[in-house]
């Protein structure tokens, strides 16, 4: 059943991810189980039946340890970001920019009113018929985009920039929209933190979710209950605060090896207790 339930969630998956269902007769799809963990009976990681793959309440311990952390609220820069990646990835600015694909980048830095976006979108080459052609369509999707976001900067000054590598012999040009032909897919990086958002001035860890076992995966069920936690406190208590979040390496999960909020009242006092992790 795993290489059934693999396949068909990569096919669902890659054919929302592109909108476009001609990537499929690209796929090809191999399961390579190499789980060699002690943490569960050999069957967890070679299931033949949904019982194989049980876990106990005294089973669920941390299979690593992490450090994970979260904030709340979000600043207006860090809402902008999100909001406006969001939107470019989105169904309507496809509707309005077909050539545009779905990994686009938003980074932003504002300093008083100065607020400068840079946004990279990928064009997809089949359906990009000529160098005019991605001009025009770029001048209408760098529009598109800069009147999504004037609304939302508060009053500042937008400064805004769009594909900025393109030179006279090339422009950013993707398959599919996306970065699969550069094989980097997956890996912890840009773009893919769980809250949509890398802050640079936050307490902050380097934790993805996707592919992510949510029994025992400290990384993604800590950065979980984070966000929970913050979100909660700014919501009901209105505190804006970071929390953390650390996990020993096979305790239990439900007995983090340290919990830590810290409020914006002294989040940027020297004598602030700084938790961190080293690998």
């Amino acid at each position: 059943p795993i290489e059934e339930l693999f396949e068909q969630t990569v096919t669902s998956v890659l054919r929302q991810a592109t909108r476009d269902a001609t990537i499929l007769g690209h796929l090809s799809c191999r399961v390579e189980n190499t789980a060699v963990a002690l943490d569960h009976p050999a069957g967890f990681y070679h299931p033949q039946a949904a019982a194989d793959c049980a876990v106990s309440a005294s089973q669920r311990r941390a299979n690593d340890t992490s450090f994970c952390t979260a904030h709340a609220p979000y600043t207006s820069t860090e809402r902008l970001a999100i909001e406006l990646e969001t939107f470019i990835s989105g169904d309507a600015f496809a509707r309005s920019c077909p050539l545009v694909g779905t990994d686009v980048k938003v980074m932003i830095a504002r300093a008083g009113r100065e607020v400068d976006v840079t946004v990279c979108l990928p064009f997809r080459p089949e359906r990009t018929g000529s160098l005019a052609e991605y001009r025009d369509a770029l001048a209408h999707a760098e529009q598109v985009v800069r009147e999504f976001a004037e609304p939302r900067i508060d009053g500042g000054r937008l400064s805004l920039s769009v594909n900025t590598k393109d030179q006279a012999g090339g422009v950013y040009l993707a398959p599919f929209g996306t970065s699969l032909g550069k094989g980097d897919c997956g890996l912890v990086g840009r773009g893919n933190k769980a809250d949509g958002v890398i802050p640079a001035v936050r307490c902050t860890s380097m934790e993805a979710l996707a592919g992510k076992n949510p029994l025992h995966h400290t990384g993604k069920l800590y950065t979980l209950a984070a966000m929970r936690i913050a979100d909660r406190l700014h919501t009901q208590l209105s505190l804006s605060n970071e929390t953390v979040l650390l996990s020993r390496n096979g305790c239990l999960l439900r007995t983090p090896a340290f919990v830590g909020v810290r409020l914006a009242a002294w989040a940027c006092s020297a004598d602030a207790p700084r938790p961190g992790s080293h690998a």
